[in-house]
């Protein structure tokens, strides 16, 4: 492979197709690829600020065309709906990303769905979080999401606090006077209040860090230096764990914009049925802390009747829930059944 582009492609070949070495004239679909891993290799692309689209792979199937192409039409792929599964089904659902702007959890979920809707990841847009609130945030992702489907009823789903997202843009969807038939909460807390001061990306990394040895029961392996940069910081992490292996120091403070704008979000009640698929491994919160009717719901009944919420249990935690084998089958045998209860 030759220049950075051919590099990076070369890289997510290897590791998705198992191949050792990929070179740049090996064809994609040669080398063992197919539809769903080139959904998945068109979402790892995009963790790069490639956008691939999935009839751009079949055009240039060879790596070094296929570079050549993205370089000829580079733009970034956050402003676009990413298609994860197109099938006969007019019907629709959209996936929200998660807290971390990743929708790697929709690309596997999507696999263990059994036939039937056509199935759509949101990117983050591709703004300045810094100066956007969630809710302009939502307003730029229900006009990507209206371009693909112009008029509801509109089927949403998210993942962790990404879940929170998915409200806001039910909100917004609302508010135009669509109808929202389902909204899907995968472990979504109800938003914490920002009942203190929040530091930098740096701090909320190493609160993150001190979070994962707590929730692990292990201790930290070594001292972070008072004067270690982000970059450090982000290393520490990833070796131990605590954050995944593609998140660089840019997503990880667009991730700490995107918690800093949550904070600052006040989810209002809305006529909606919201369905809470949680964890049954992960720690339930104390349920009068939180004023809440019924723990299961995740803080949700503050916002909405619990005569309104659906709890449905996953067997592992959050984190298992969408990338452990039996969590990721389960999840997406109940999703599915919620959904066709939706459509009906």
């Amino acid at each position: 492979p030759q220049g950075e582009v051919e590099e990076a492609l070369a890289a997510i070949w290897s590791e998705l197709l198992g191949v050792e070495k990929v070179g740049r004239h090996d064809n994609f679909f040669e080398l063992g690829g197919h539809s769903l891993l080139a959904v998945r290799m068109i979402g790892r692309s995009a963790d790069l600020g490639l956008t691939i689209r999935i009839e751009s792979l079949f055009l240039a199937p060879v790596l070094s065309d296929l570079a050549t192409l993205l370089e000829a039409t580079a733009t970034r792929s956050d402003q676009e709906i990413v298609l994860l599964r197109r099938t006969s089904d007019d019907r629709a659902v959209f996936f929200v990303p998660s807290g971390l702007g990743s929708y790697e959890y929709a690309v596997a979920l999507a696999e263990r769905m059994p036939t039937g809707p056509t199935l759509y990841a949101v990117p983050w847009p591709e703004v300045d979080f810094a100066s956007h609130t969630i809710d302009a945030l939502a307003g730029l992702a229900v006009t990507a999401i209206r371009r693909v489907q112009g008029s509801g009823p509109y089927h949403l789903a998210g993942y962790s606090s990404g879940g929170a997202f998915a409200y806001a843009i039910a909100e917004q969807l609302l508010a135009q006077g669509e109808a929202v038939a389902f909204l899907g909460l995968i472990d979504v807390d109800l938003p914490a209040k920002a009942d203190r001061a929040f530091g930098d990306a740096r701090d909320a990394l190493i609160d993150t860090i001190k979070d994962h040895a707590r929730r692990s029961g292990s201790e930290e392996r070594r001292h972070l230096p008072d004067e270690a940069d982000l970059r450090t910081v982000i290393a520490e992490a990833q070796d131990l764990g605590a954050i995944p292996s593609w998140l660089d120091g840019e997503k990880w403070t667009r991730a700490h914009q995107f918690d800093l704008a949550l904070r600052s979000y006040d989810p209002p009640k809305l006529p909606l049925v919201i369905h809470q698929f949680y964890a049954a491994a992960r720690a339930v919160p104390n349920a009068a802390a939180m004023g809440q009717a019924r723990p299961f719901t995740r803080g949700w009944d503050a916002v909405v009747p619990a005569a309104s919420i659906r709890v449905i249990d996953i067997p592992g935690d959050h984190f298992s829930i969408v990338s452990a084998p039996e969590g990721l089958a389960a999840l997406g045998a109940r999703v599915s059944e919620a959904l066709e209860q939706a459509f009906r």
